[in-house]
């Protein structure tokens, strides 16, 4: 494992995260690193020997099938090389390992989802689920994000089972 001060400071460089929240960071990996209920995942890609990005992420307290992602990262000289789509694809594998049937959400700004790629979440298939203009300033929204994270061939019978035919479905005024 890499020291969590290398964790710090690529969030520290990618220049979306405010000084409180390199604060937050810090205190939750430095928990995260103490604890051993498993809870909170981190996972992270490396190449030629240097950290190219890093995830971390968790179940959302109070809830059963609703997992969270609290920040993706990706290396300055990373971006646009398919880094937080890998990252992403390991979050939602460890998730469906735990819950083959979850929720991911992740609740972002315009300047972080920006640091990874604009429009990365929804390219990775995410519904946009809110928006606030400018809550974090002039041009930094607040965003949050879900998919649903689900056995494909598991959906695609729930699909068949609802009938595909509006017209062939039951008319349940029909006795």
């Amino acid at each position: 494992m890499t020291d969590l001060r290398y964790y710090i400071l690529l969030a520290s460089e990618s220049g979306a995260f405010k000084d409180i929240e390199l604060d937050i960071m810090k205190e939750a990996l430095e928990e995260w690193e103490r604890r051993s209920d498993g809870k909170m995942t981190l996972v992270e890609l490396a190449s030629s020997g240097r950290i190219s990005g890093f995830a971390y992420f968790g179940p959302h307290n109070g809830t059963e099938f609703t997992y969270e992602i609290k920040w993706i990262v990706v290396d300055r000289l990373s971006r646009r090389q398919g880094i937080g789509g890998q990252l992403l694809e390991r979050v939602e594998e460890e998730v469906r390992r735990m819950k083959p049937n979850a929720i991911l959400t992740v609740e972002t700004t315009t300047i972080k989802e920006g640091a990874i790629n604009p429009g990365f979440y929804l390219e990775h298939g995410f519904s946009l689920i809110g928006r606030i203009p400018n809550f974090y300033g002039k041009g930094d929204d607040f965003l949050m994000y879900a998919k649903h994270l689900h056995d494909q061939e598991d959906f695609e019978d729930d699909e068949a089972d609802l009938g595909a035919d509006p017209e062939s479905a039951p008319d349940p005024t029909k006795e």
